[in-house]
């Protein structure tokens, strides 16, 4: 089940019901989010004029929710102290033991989210261990909160997909990038575009790409680095996707030979005889 609110500009009286105080009981969507019989899957509350504040109130339902797996807080108002709570929700379920769903994916992108909040959700990836996907595309990192974020990746064994696109990163979160991915081999997708990567940090990157065998796509345009480092990059990342393709096809041969002691070219030749 998913649910979906865009453009509404929603209210905390939404979220936690009028006149919410510790005392009394939350109402409104942190009622639904609580309930043991919510079966939602996806929350998608984009363009909803989305503070810190109410942010912090969402999360009194969504600590106690068990069925979210999609969080889409994108392009509202959120700034360090909404993202340190989410930093905080990330933590609590990574530590959490059971068979409840936890968030898979948190969208972020064209918030507020600086310094603070980098810092904070780069804390929350070195403990999280099942976060797949995060984007904090076009926000206010800067290097200062976008390196500790890139850090937090290096014992990280969840996160597939990084959008960072349009923060100012710069050197410092190239270097830190360079050491994240030499020990990182789970990420598969990195979005850089509109930073402030410049020629040096395209050949830290370059290198970097080389050295990493999980990355199958490093997205580093309009941040300064050269057309032939870029080419190369890509020319890397598209052999080692043409090798995992490969080594999967082969994987399946050799499973559907152990199983029926045919090969994928034996059951295309019988099907086409007929047989």
């Amino acid at each position: 089940m998913n649910f979906r609110l865009s453009m509404f500009g929603i209210r905390k009286a939404d979220i936690v019901g009028p006149d919410h105080d510790k005392d009394i009981p939350p109402r409104g969507l942190v009622k639904v989010l609580r309930d043991p019989k919510c079966y939602l899957q996806t929350l998608s509350l984009p363009e909803n004029q989305i503070d810190d504040e109410k942010t912090k109130g969402l999360l009194l339902g969504l600590i106690k929710n068990e069925t979210v797996e999609v969080l889409d807080l994108s392009h509202n108002k959120i700034s360090d102290e909404g993202a340190k709570a989410l930093a905080t929700l990330l933590i609590k379920q990574s530590r959490e033991q059971g068979e409840g769903r936890r968030i898979l994916e948190l969208n972020l992108t064209d918030n507020l989210v600086g310094v603070g909040g980098g810092k904070a959700l780069g804390r929350a990836l070195m403990l999280n261990n099942t976060l797949e996907n995060l984007s904090l595309r076009l926000n206010r990192l800067t290097d200062e909160g976008g390196a500790p974020i890139i850090a937090g990746l290096k014992n990280n064994s969840s996160l597939k997909k990084l959008n960072l696109s349009n923060n100012e990163l710069g050197c410092e979160s190239t270097e830190a990038l360079s050491d994240t991915l030499k020990a990182n081999g789970t990420l598969e997708e990195l979005h850089l575009t509109g930073n402030l990567i410049g020629e040096e940090g395209g050949k830290v990157l370059l290198d970097a790409a080389r050295g990493n065998q999980s990355l199958t796509l490093l997205d580093v345009r309009a941040g300064g680095v050269t057309q032939q480092d870029i080419d190369e990059i890509n020319s890397i990342l598209k052999q080692r996707v043409d090798l995992k393709k490969r080594a999967l096809e082969a994987e399946k041969e050799k499973i559907l030979r152990e199983e029926t002691g045919y090969a994928v070219k034996d059951w295309r030749d019988r099907f086409y005889l007929g047989e």
